[in-house]
């Protein structure tokens, strides 16, 4: 029973021993795992300060070193969940942003444009960033350079380009003024390649106006329109010298006209004295033709002309009727031919087949006013609008409207 008691006490001095120990090495540990807990707590506050800068979030107030003390364990689980909730909110902004700036090089039409995930790995993270901010360098400075062209066609066109316009959105305001003066500029040298044309033409040159050929075209133009500065200033000598030479002419023509009515006025005298004779020796009475005389009644009776040509536009006509017009009147075997005088506020007779042998009766047309008398033609106007009036259509007095 003595050894049994003895063993028993041995046992438990070892067993008390061993639970010494223990406990020592039980605290010691528990003395650790405090000061890692308290790094922990440390870190997750730290942590959480550095995700709330410039984030708007708060999770440092909520995640203190004393929120997270071990003798707070029941809580700890709520407390790491907002930490987790902000970790992935942090994730997800990330996320979000690597694919805008990755989507904003794809639509700057940057090459190699980084992906996402190369904005996302933080390894790359940085290079792909600046890559995308270098890209959009380039790309604004293609922009300046487009609007620094555009400024400089602008004064080219003679239009002012307010490159505010173009940053803001109002680019369309600006293309559709440049377009407008493309446009007016487009249609003017349509219009001076043209003219040019129609020039080249009445002198006798065809011209073509296109990027091979234009300045040599221009050239034939410049000495098309000398040839013809020069035919111009021959002709107008010699029409000066004509004008001289009609002068001359119709003061020899006055004086003809003079002879022939001093003739005239002699052959009515005589004409008269012969019928006396007749009647006075009972001879048979003939028929004496008066001749007729410039301007006369019976001589613009006589006068026969056509419409030439008709201007809808300003609303007149041109006859073949002028100064120079004659008419002939049959004295016996010879043919007299007098100036009828057509002057203008004349009022003349439009008719149509007058002179047609097939045509019973002819066709009243209109009536007219003459306004303007040249050598071999006259306007009228003031066209009566009885029916409507064609090139061709007949010319005459009526006998109502003579004076």
């Amino acid at each position: 029973m003595k050894v049994t008691n003895i063993i028993l006490s041995i046992v438990i001095l070892l067993l008390a021993i061993a639970l010494a120990v223990s406990s020592f090495f039980l605290y010691e540990k528990r003395e650790i795992m405090l000061s890692g807990w308290e790094k922990l707590t440390t870190t997750v506050n730290e942590t959480a300060k550095e995700m709330d800068k410039n984030s708007g979030t708060k999770l440092a107030e909520s995640l203190t070193q004393d929120e997270l003390h071990h003798t707070n364990y029941a809580n700890l689980e709520d407390k790491l969940k907002a930490l987790n909730e902000g970790a992935a909110k942090l994730i997800q902004q990330r996320d979000n942003l690597a694919r805008t700036l990755s989507n904003v090089a794809r639509v700057l039409e940057a090459s190699n444009a980084p992906g996402t995930e190369d904005l996302t790995k933080i390894n790359s993270s940085a290079d792909a960033a600046k890559k995308v901010a270098a890209q959009a360098n380039e790309f604004k400075a293609r922009r300046d350079a487009a609007y620094n062209s555009l400024l400089k066609s602008g004064r080219l066109l003679g239009i002012s380009i307010n490159v505010n316009d173009l940053k803001k959105g109002n680019s369309k305001k600006v293309f559709d003024a440049v377009d407008k003066r493309i446009n007016e500029l487009q249609n003017q040298l349509r219009r001076y390649e043209a003219t040019s044309r129609e020039i080249g033409r009445i002198a006798g040159k065809n011209l073509t106006f296109n990027a091979s050929n234009y300045a040599s075209s221009l050239v034939q133009l410049k000495n098309a329109v000398q040839d013809l500065r020069n035919k111009l200033q021959v002709t107008e000598s010699n029409l000066k010298g004509a004008k001289n030479e009609i002068a001359e002419l119709k003061g020899k023509v006055d004086n003809q006209n003079k002879n022939i009515k001093e003739l005239n006025t002699t052959v009515s005298k005589k004409d008269a004295e012969i019928k006396n004779y007749r009647r006075a020796l009972n001879l048979d009475p003939v028929e004496v033709i008066n001749p007729w005389n410039d301007g006369s009644k019976e001589a613009r009776l006589a006068v026969r002309g056509k419409i030439i040509e008709i201007n809808k536009k300003f609303g007149f006509c041109v006859i073949n009727l002028g100064n120079n017009t004659l008419v002939e009147q049959r004295i016996g075997n010879r043919i007299n031919k007098i100036n009828p005088q057509i002057e203008s506020n004349m009022i003349v007779t439009i008719a149509r087949n007058i002179d047609n042998a097939d045509i019973k009766d002819d066709e009243y047309i209109s009536k007219g006013k003459i306004t303007n008398v040249a050598d071999d033609c006259a306007i009228i106007e003031d066209i009566s609008n009885d029916k409507p009036i064609k090139v061709g259509d007949d010319i005459y007095f009526a006998e109502k409207d003579l004076k």
